[in-house]
Order: structure tokens, then C-alpha cells, then sequence
């Protein structure tokens, strides 16, 4: 959940074996998520619903309840090119879980030069980044630096209040985000 909504994250998989013990070719794995993504929007957007893709089709197909939002956003994961495209592409937001900072600046210009590229505005995907390695040490800065390259959320692992979890989640509310968002 984010702010009261739900999100589907999706990724085309990294791992062969996976694929490969369900029979689904590793090659064409992008080419299906891009199809499943069409094949989703249409059932949670269309009352009587149809998509033709290469790997779904369906005619009159009726998905209750839909989405009280109308759809449910899509966030690309993944830290490479083809991620940074599929998010241009369709994504509502796009999370490379890695990289340095030149590289997630590198990806995030890619996806939004890939949403131009095909109508679309590239201001409507939302960036969410991982917390970068300085978040212990200068957390104030460490964000600022984050959202400065484009990023509206950041992934805090959990780990990070593990002592005293209200007070340090409290803290950081008051020491960090508040002074960030001023």
C-alpha cells in the first residue's frame, strides 16, 4: 500500500530455472509481461472486458469488483534498460532496486525519454528508489540527494528501526521527513 492505495509491482524474472521448469521460454519473458500488463488494465478497466496479445486474448470477460481507483498502478522493478523502457512504456512508476547514483540517473532519464517516445508524460511515473548507503549517516542529505534526482518514495528496509521501532520510526518522521519535505 502507498498512501492508501494498492500497487502491483511486476518484473520480468531474472532467474532461468524458474522459467524453465514451467515450460516458459526465458527469451520472450519481457514480450509476456508486456502482454499480461494489457491483458490486467483491460479486465480492471472494462466492464466487459477484451484484450488480443500474443500470450493472453479474451472476449466479454467481466472482473468484479474492479478497482475502486478505476485500475491499479504498475511499478517496473529492475535496474536494467529493458526495465527502464517497459517503465516508459506502461509503467506508473518504475523502482531500479540498484545502482549508484549516476546509473539511477542514467535509468530514470531513459524511462522518462521512453514515455516522450511514446506519448506519454513522463512527469505521471512516479520514481522510488532504495535507501542509498548513506541514509545511517546523513539521512537528511542522502534523501534531499534522492529526491533531487527525481525520486517521490524511497524504500527504508525495515532493519533500520529494529530498536525501539516506534521512537526511531517517529524520529525519522520528524528529523528526516519533515525537514525534507520543507
Amino acid at each position: 500500500l502507498s498512501g492508501g492505495r494498492v500497487e502491483l509491482g511486476i518484473g520480468v524474472g531474472w532467474l532461468r530455472e524458474e522459467f524453465d521448469a514451467l515450460g516458459v521460454p526465458w527469451e520472450r519473458r519481457g514480450d509476456r509481461t508486456d502482454d499480461y500488463v494489457g491483458a490486467l488494465r483491460a479486465l480492471w478497466t472494462q466492464a466487459e472486458a477484451s484484450h488480443c496479445g500474443e500470450f493472453s486474448s479474451f472476449a466479454g470477460v467481466s472482473c468484479a469488483p474492479r478497482p475502486a481507483q478505476g485500475s491499479v498502478p504498475i511499478v517496473v522493478g529492475g535496474h536494467s534498460e529493458a526495465a527502464a523502457r517497459r517503465a516508459g512504456r506502461l509503467g506508473d512508476g518504475f523502482w531500479p532496486a540498484k545502482g549508484n547514483r549516476a546509473r539511477l540517473a542514467e535509468l530514470w532519464a531513459l524511462a522518462r525519454a521512453t514515455a516522450v517516445g511514446h506519448g506519454r508524460d513522463p512527469d505521471a511515473i512516479e520514481l522510488t528508489l532504495s535507501a542509498p548507503p548513506d541514509l545511517a549517516t546523513d539521512p537528511v542529505g542522502a534523501v534531499g540527494r534522492y529526491a533531487a534526482l527525481g525520486a517521490s518514495r524511497l524504500i527504508v528496509p525495515a532493519f533500520f528501526f529494529r530498536d525501539e521501532p516506534e521512537a526511531a520510526l517517529e524520529r525519522f518522521g520528524t528529523e528526516v521527513i519533515a525537514r525534507v519535505n520543507d
